[in-house]
């Protein structure tokens, strides 16, 4: 009995022993510092390019390069462009208040940028983006005897400025696209877009400025205090101020200063029978002029006109038939149409 009673009492103490073992460790991995996942800034910004509104809208790809045939000058044959792929790449000019070392000198150091303007006022964490977007285009030549197919590479490169106007808690951690720069016209072309109710706005870089800050600059190691001016490297305009036309309106663009080597110009845009390739109408030497009509259930309050232009010129020395060669340029005009009021 007594043996019997031994045993019985070693499993139960063995039991509450265990017990308490398994307690101490669930307590004590419920206590453990859960890990938590570092998000970059930079990964933010490109989400926020990707995923956005505006930055899907602005910074798009689709519907640039269209599959619409058309013709050019002095040519019967018919053209055909057909994009087989797309690389983005973007690379961020990205400025936030951390200390940092300077390997030269030895040693650390901070810098903030301070915003003097109605619109941004005090110290602020800025970023500037360059989206580079490299299309893989076969252009077909269509003619009654065969087809040639040529092979280009066409990069359409893109600028935004970007400023953390809230804290963490707010969406993207308070990053917004403070500034976006689609690319202009070859130098010294430029362009202008009236609406059909007389609202004008750029279609080139006019108007456009640097972002100003001053730069408070302290040594950590030393000290040394130092402030000096500071701005951004590309010229940007602030969406909110881009050109505003409303839903379905014309616009009427009038490129001028155009070169004597400027070949031929299109503009792709979205109309009421989808997006659609436009040849532009050469008034003169130096000017292309054209129309679009905007669709009138517009579904982007942030719109492009793709503008592309084609110089040509002579090969020195070249042999027929490969006398004349060919620059391209291409550029993205940006405006507004408002959202519609709900009835």
């Amino acid at each position: 009995m007594r043996s019997f009673l031994g045993v019985h009492y070693w499993n139960r103490y063995t039991f509450v022993i265990v017990a308490l073992f398994l307690v101490c460790f669930l307590t004590f991995i419920g206590c453990e510092e859960k890990e938590v996942s570092y998000v970059r800034d930079s990964d933010i910004i490109e989400r926020y390019i990707y995923e956005t509104e505006e930055g899907r809208d602005l910074f798009r790809t689709d519907n640039l390069f269209l599959e619409d045939e058309y013709t050019i000058p002095f040519d019967s044959a018919v053209y055909k462009m057909v994009v087989d792929s797309i690389q983005r790449s973007i690379e961020l000019e990205l400025f936030v208040d951390t200390a940092k070392y300077d390997s030269i000198g030895r040693f650390w150091y901070r810098a903030t940028h301070e915003y003097s303007t109605p619109t941004l006022n005090g110290l602020y964490w800025d970023a500037e983006a360059i989206v580079d977007d490299r299309f893989f285009i076969r252009t077909l030549r269509v003619t009654d005897l065969d087809t040639a197919e040529t092979a280009y590479e066409r990069l359409v490169t893109r600028y935004g400025y970007f400023v953390k106007v809230g804290d963490d808690s707010k969406p993207y951690l308070g990053w917004k696209l403070w500034g976006y720069n689609g690319g202009a016209p070859a130098s010294p072309a430029m362009m202008e877009v009236r609406s059909e109710d007389g609202v004008v706005f750029r279609g080139d870089n006019v108007g456009y400025e640097q972002f100003r800050y001053m730069i408070h600059w302290e040594s950590i190691t030393t000290g040394e205090t130092r402030d000096y001016p500071g701005y951004s490297y590309y010229t940007y305009m602030r969406p909110d101020q881009l050109g505003v036309i409303e839903d379905g309106f014309r616009l009427y663009l009038n490129s001028y200063g155009v070169l004597n080597v400027s070949y031929y110009e299109t503009v792709s845009a979205e109309t009421n029978e989808g997006f659609q390739l436009q040849m532009m109408h050469r008034s003169d030497s130096s000017h292309y002029v054209d129309t679009v009509k905007t669709p009138n259930n517009n579904s982007r309050i942030w719109n492009l006109l793709f503008l592309q232009e084609t110089e040509r010129f002579f090969i020195p020395g070249g042999m027929p038939p490969d006398t004349m060669g060919t620059n391209w340029h291409g550029w993205c005009v940006p405006f507004r149409v408002p959202p519609r009021e709900l009835n």
